[in-house]
């Protein structure tokens, strides 16, 4: 996916929800690998609300792979609702 600054953030993020859990990881990766000072935000929103169907684990190892900290971020954002029953 490229060209994704003329898209709207809200539209994209909701058409990953349509695309099966491959090509939304593939779009993820091609989306870092075109620009990813660009596209990291929106990266991040969809990793965080697809969480559950892409796996954790998959959406920290595209982050991680492109050196980027938001691996280690989203491993955080995803963990937060269950604080206080981790603690």
């Amino acid at each position: 996916m490229v060209h994704t600054h003329l898209l709207n953030p809200e539209w994209l993020v909701n058409y990953f929800g349509s695309l099966s859990v491959e090509d939304s990881l593939e779009c993820i990766k091609a989306m870092l690998q075109a620009n990813i000072r660009q596209n990291l935000q929106v990266c991040v929103q969809i990793a965080t609300k697809y969480h559950e169907q892409l796996t954790t684990q998959a959406l920290i190892e595209i982050f991680e792979s492109f050196k980027s900290f938001e691996g280690a971020t989203l491993r955080l954002l995803i963990l937060q609702p269950f604080w206080p029953s981790v603690l």
